[in-house]
């Protein structure tokens, strides 16, 4: 799927599905970004992405990095 949405292979986590209500929605978390990095921290791996979020459980935010459409962005998810 990476190579498909011409994706940069193996350096980061590819969102399948966002729900608009959700706080990744409401951050602008998109189907088919590729999150590269939690505050900083790469990831590249479900479980890489997972344990970070966890880390950061405790955080009122998260700031993600990504890549859409050909360039890369940060975005800050704010917890409910």
């Amino acid at each position: 799927m990476i190579q498909k949405l011409n994706l940069p292979s193996g350096e980061g986590v590819l969102v399948a599905e966002v729900q608009a209500d959700s706080p990744a929605g409401a951050a602008g978390v998109q189907r088919y970004d590729l999150i590269r990095a939690v505050e900083g921290t790469p990831v590249v791996s479900a479980q890489e992405f997972l344990q970070q979020m966890e880390k950061h459980m405790q955080a009122s935010s998260v700031q993600l990095r990504l890549w859409r459409a050909g360039d890369e962005q940060e975005l800050t998810v704010v917890r409910e």
